[in-house]
């Protein structure tokens, strides 16, 4: 392409984009390294792919800002610090904070010495500007507000929230612990809320019974009673003396109210038996609808039962703090095939 150039044409046909711009990529990366003023700061990014060739650094925008994301509804309160990575614009007046790529630890990622025998891209007049650099700290206070919004996940049920980076598997796994948790301590408030009801019933159901049991007692008793008195009246007016005597009278009465006596408390028996039915069904119909309201809360908690929505949180504007903004060196090297890469 260069042979091309100096005889008067362009990048032959077949030529790719990457290698037409290799004649001023290696131009620049033959300068020598710019002289920054005292007021813009400069980072060198360490250099971790190894290789042969050498290092040529290109520069970038280098920039730290604090955010404060704030939602009382998912009950999150968080401060985060930034740094981020961008290209400069061709003018050099702007930093591309929209592509821009987070620096985890720039402690760990840069150095305090660019290596030994690197060269250097050019870098723009204005980014040697330290008005050029405040205003690159404006465009990024502009751009964390607009695009570094933090997005979480969030669940009803249990109600929860994702922390900020976890992914949604590693929070549905959480969330499977917390339904469980949940569910356990629904169920247990359930149990709570009908217990008295519960226990009442109960209570009705064994004394209805009991009191059963007491009125067939007293029914076997007088029946029993009931046989002998009139058995005693019959048996004294085949036999007495006098057929029809005071005494048979008296025995005859006393037998058919015994009789009375017996048969009533042979319907207070079947009341009874119905009072206990009655109650029995209560307790039944108490006791399904306690296990139908537990199966619901065991099916509101089930792991696929469980609903994820996406929340996004943008940062507090008035709390939108920029810190340090200079001028970072990326390293690259030229490899094997003759291309430059990131190192």
């Amino acid at each position: 392409a260069s042979a091309a150039t100096a005889r008067g044409g362009g990048p032959s046909p077949g030529t790719t984009r990457a290698a037409a711009a290799m004649p001023s990529d290696a131009a620049a990366a033959a300068s020598v390294r710019p002289v920054l003023p005292g007021d813009v700061s400069e980072t060198f990014l360490r250099v971790r792919s190894p290789g042969r060739g050498a290092i040529a650094y290109r520069p970038a925008a280098l920039g730290t800002v604090k955010l404060h994301y704030v939602d009382a509804k998912q009950k999150l309160d968080l401060w985060t610090t930034q740094t981020l990575l961008a290209p400069i614009a061709d003018d050099g007046k702007s930093a591309l904070w929209d592509e821009a790529e987070a620096v985890a630890d720039l402690g760990a990622a840069s150095e305090d010495a660019p290596a030994d025998g690197a060269s250097f891209a050019e870098l723009p007049g204005p980014a040697l500007n330290a008005k050029t650099q405040a205003a690159w700290a404006k465009q990024l206070a502009a751009h964390a507000y607009e695009a570094r919004a933090l997005e979480v996940y969030a669940c009803d049920a249990p109600k929860a929230t994702s922390a900020p980076g976890e992914s949604e598997g590693d929070f549905r796994a959480r969330l499977v612990q917390l339904a469980r948790e949940s569910r356990d301590a629904e169920v247990e408030k359930l149990r709570q809320k009908y217990a008295s009801k519960v226990n009442t019933l109960g209570d009705q159901v064994r004394r209805a019974q009991e009191r059963v049991e007491r009125e067939k007692t007293q029914v076997a008793n007088h029946g029993m009673q009931a046989a002998l008195s009139m058995g005693g009246a019959v048996l004294g007016a085949l036999f007495g003396r006098k057929a029809l005597s005071s005494a048979s009278i008296g025995k005859g009465v006393t037998a058919a109210r015994s009789a009375a006596r017996a048969a009533q408390e042979r319907a207070d028996v079947g009341r009874a038996e119905d009072t206990v039915e009655t109650l029995t069904q209560r307790l039944q119909a108490l006791q399904a609808e306690i296990e139908a309201e537990t199966a619901r809360i065991g099916e509101a908690y089930h792991a696929d039962a469980l609903e994820l929505r996406a929340v996004r949180i943008a940062p507090r504007k008035s709390d939108i703090a920029v810190g340090n903004v200079g001028i970072a060196w990326r390293p690259w090297r030229t490899g094997p095939d003759g291309l430059p890469t990131p190192a």
